[in-house]
Order: structure tokens, then sequence, then C-alpha cells
């Protein structure tokens, strides 16, 4: 069939064109061809209708593979979309479920950390008292210490400015006499 194609063509290539310049309107219908190409028409029409009908036929199954092909991707796409979407909310809710507990993990954690200061702050404050005690303690027997150790300071200071030798020799002797009779009667 190409083969009929090609040679009505190579015919009307190799045709005298007029020796004419320019255009001009021919009645006659001898001259111009008309049922020559008329003819050719009308055998191009009835040999290339099977060839065209083919050709078309091809190409609008491929189109329309093409068509399906595009759909199913389409159809495809179109459920990765909604299965990204509902994938999305999921995390989503996931999301927010996280977020409040750890809002309800940080109160608690919060609440546990400040019962922990609230003890190691009685625990020091009573140390601090217990500390404070023990100083004052610790002051007020110096103080006494101190003020035994001047009362005796004083009180020898006087007895020895009044002691004179004749009473010392009394105390003395009073002092032997009594030893006298404690190793009298222990014997």
């Amino acid at each position: 069939m190409t083969d009929i194609l090609t040679n009505m063509f190579t015919i009307v290539a190799e045709l005298p064109l007029g020796e004419e310049e320019g255009f001009a309107f021919n009645g006659n219908i001898l001259e111009t061809n008309l049922i020559n190409l008329a003819a050719v028409i009308g055998l191009l029409f009835y040999s290339g209708r099977s060839f065209l009908t083919n050709l078309l036929r091809n190409r609008e199954d491929n189109i329309l593979k093409s068509i399906r092909d595009a759909d199913e991707r389409y159809k495809e796409a179109t459920e990765k979309l909604q299965q990204a979407k509902n994938e999305f909310e999921q995390a989503k809710i996931e999301a927010d479920e996280i977020r409040a507990q750890s809002r309800i993990t940080a109160k608690e954690i919060e609440v546990s950390l400040m019962g922990l200061v609230s003890e190691d702050t009685k625990r020091l404050i009573d140390m601090k008292q217990a500390t404070i005690s023990f100083e004052e303690e610790k002051a007020i027997n110096e103080v006494r210490r101190q003020v035994i150790r001047l009362a005796l300071q004083r009180a020898l200071e006087q007895s020895k400015n009044r002691l004179n030798h004749r009473l010392q020799k009394r105390v003395t002797r009073l002092n032997i006499g009594l030893l006298g009779q404690l190793v009298g009667v222990n014997d």
C-alpha cells in the first residue's frame, strides 16, 4: 500500500508546471486536471482508508491506554495521599497525647520537687536551730567557766588578803585536828 502512495506522489511530482507565471482561473476541466485529481483523491481514499483507519485506531488505543495508566496512577496517588493524611492525623493525635502526658508528668515532677525542697528546707532549718542551740549552750558553758574561774580568783585574792599569819596557823591546826580525828575514826 505504501508503494502505491509513493508511486502516486512520484507521478504528481514529475508533472510539468505551466509555462505561465502567476495565478489565474482556468475553467477548462481537462487542462486543470480536475478529473485526474478526483481520481487520485478517490484512489487515495479507497486504498488509504484501511491504512488511515488502522493508524487512527492504533493512535486511539495508545491514547486510551495512556489515559487508563494516568487514571490508575491518579487513583494510586490519591490513595497514597489519603493514607498519608490519615497517618499525619494519627501522628498529630499521638503528638497531642504525648504533650498532654508530658505536661502531667512535668506537673507531678514539679509537685514532687517542691515537696523535696520543702523537706530539705525544713531539715536545714532544724539543723540551723540545732546548731544555734548547740552554740548557745557552748557559749553559756564557756561563760559559766569564766564566771566560776573569775569568782574563784576573786575569792582566792580576798582570802589571801584577809588571812594573816596567825589565822593561817589556826586554820592549819584546825584542819590537822580534823584530819587526826578522821584517821582515829578509821583505825
